[in-house]
C-alpha cells in the first residue's frame, strides 16, 4: 500500500458513498454487476472497493443478491 492509499478521501466524497450503501443498495450492487459502468470513470471495481474501505465502508458486494 502506498501513501495515497492511506488517506482518507473527502467527507466531500465518503459521505454521499455512505448514505448510497446504506439507502441505495440495489443501484449498487447492480452498478457492480455491470463493470463496465465503471470503465466510463476510467476506474474497475477493484478501485471502486478499494475507495469504500478507504472512506470507512464495511459493506461489500458479499452483501448484494
Amino acid at each position: 500500500m502506498n501513501g495515497t492509499d492511506a488517506q482518507k478521501p473527502p467527507e466531500t466524497c465518503c459521505g454521499p458513498l455512505r448514505d448510497a450503501v446504506k439507502n441505495e443498495r440495489a443501484c449498487l450492487c447492480a452498478l457492480y454487476a455491470s463493470p463496465e459502468i465503471f470503465k466510463a470513470f476510467n476506474i474497475n471495481v477493484t478501485d471502486a472497493l478499494r475507495l469504500s474501505k478507504r472512506c470507512g465502508v464495511t459493506e461489500d458486494v458479499s452483501s448484494c443478491p
